[in-house]
């Protein structure tokens, strides 16, 4: 599996005030909640992963799928607080 940055993720990163090696540490974490799903707005089809940073921050990082095992980094924000709660139900069965 590899992962590459998509041309305009830093720009997003920097407008959330996300870290680029917060993103890594939760795309190569070892508890992270991967999800698929589309996106409403342009329907592109996603992978989220749902995950803490190293330091705790609870993070979802989108990425487009690109064929077999490869993705594409495209977005990251922090979690809402109806997401880490949705979340924190999931870390309890882990």
């Amino acid at each position: 599996m590899s992962y590459e940055w998509w041309y305009g993720a830093f720009a997003v990163l920097a407008m959330a005030g996300i870290e680029r090696h917060e993103v890594l540490e939760i795309v190569y974490g070892q508890q992270r909640w991967p999800r698929r799903g589309v996106d409403p707005v342009t329907g592109l089809r996603v992978l989220s992963i749902w995950a803490r940073t190293d330091g705790g921050r609870p993070l979802i990082v989108t990425l487009r799928p690109l064929g077999g095992f490869d993705y594409q980094i495209v977005a990251a924000h922090q979690m809402t607080s109806d997401q880490l709660e949705e979340f924190r139900q999931w870390e309890q069965t882990r």
